[in-house]
């Protein structure tokens, strides 16, 4: 698994390391490399005596902070920006809403972000505020100290790499309904060059987009949105192309504390690069899908994502094709993209 993880980080380096892309009519592009991960519960349900958060604290106080995302570690740092969804706030806020389930982490447990290259957090899911307002400004306040941004309902986050200024926004199916969303991304649009939209909705379990989510996501890419990420489900979703972008219908869930157990241990990373020329446009510079589980251990979830290998990742990378109703020539892949290191893109001969 950590072979893999390497490939990944040599055929990435190798294609920053190319510098810009050869230079157009348009003129020399910059290339900002994306990196997506789904739902990120760093800590567990604080109910019943808190067994479920205990848990999960007991492999912070045995493993440390790194334990937890270092399978992934060497993605997340050769990329331009790693975005997750944080699934729960962190925080020491004890009075909370009534539900099912009530995440929390500690506020410490930021740390497992910061030391694995997590440069910005959507804040806009349906656990943000298990914790009441309190919790939920807590939780920004934790992130903006450690150096996170954070993005979700009418919080915005903007940061400027490569001279190129990178948009934020994020919604929840719950709170926001589709024109709140829709107005609040077209805002958005103008104070940036590149946007990037998380909503948090779907169906739980459900590897298939509602009608709802299809038709939001896509009157987002109308109004703006270079890139869609959605999450919810818990599961896996489809890869839609739609208008030159890419909306992920769901990234499922990543290290995630709310389940020792969940049903369906299958998930990815997303990648996509971002060629944005002097004039503003903005072109696809090719996307990666690679193959994870949330868990380094089959029997149960130990919190630690982990790339998968071999027929196991072609497996489950052929599943995410058949999700999407797709064939891998469909798609543009980055260079050293899982496809292309598993051998499964068509060569110039077989062309």
């Amino acid at each position: 698994m950590k072979r893999f993880a390497a490939l990944v980080l040599l055929a990435l380096w190798v294609f920053l390391a190319c510098g810009a892309a050869e230079e157009s009519e348009k003129g020399k592009p910059q290339r900002l490399v994306i990196t997506a991960v789904g739902d990120c519960t760093l800590g567990g349900d604080a109910q019943k005596g808190g067994s479920n958060e205990k848990f999960f604290q007991k492999f912070v106080d045995k493993y440390g902070y790194e334990y937890f995302l270092k399978n992934v570690k060497s993605i997340f740092e050769n990329d331009d920006i790693t975005i997750v969804n944080l699934e729960g706030p962190l925080t020491s806020e004890k009075k909370h809403r009534s539900g099912r389930f009530i995440f929390r982490g500690a506020p410490d447990h930021v740390n497992i972000l910061t030391c694995a290259s997590v440069e910005v957090c959507n804040v806009a899911n349906n656990h943000a505020l298990d914790f009441l307002e309190a919790g939920f400004q807590e939780t920004l306040k934790t992130l903006d100290e450690a150096g996170i941004g954070a993005s979700g309902y009418d919080v915005e986050y903007y940061m400027d790499i490569k001279g190129i200024t990178v948009g934020f926004v994020g919604y929840s199916y719950r709170e926001n309904k589709a024109d709140q969303m829709i107005a609040g991304a077209k805002k958005a649009r103008e104070k940036c060059d590149l946007l990037i939209v998380s909503v948090h909705g779907g169906e739980e379990n459900n590897y298939k987009m509602t009608s709802f989510m299809r038709t939001t996501t896509k009157k987002l890419v109308d109004v703006g949105a270079d890139l869609v990420l959605c999450h919810h489900p818990h599961v896996y979703g489809p890869i839609l192309t739609y208008n030159g972008k890419y909306i992920v219908g769901s990234l499922g869930n990543f290290c995630f504390g709310g389940n020792y157990i969940p049903k369906d241990k299958d998930t990815q990373i997303f990648q996509q690069t971002f060629l944005i020329y002097p004039d503003g446009t903005i072109e696809d510079g090719g996307i990666n899908l690679i193959p994870c589980s949330v868990s380094s251990e089959k029997a149960h979830n130990n919190f630690q994502p982990t790339p998968l290998e071999g027929k196991e990742a072609e497996k489950l990378f052929n599943k995410f094709m058949k999700l999407s109703k797709l064939q891998v020539t469909d798609l543009n892949w980055m260079p050293g993209s899982y496809p292309e290191l598993a051998g499964l893109l068509p060569t110039e001969e077989a062309e």
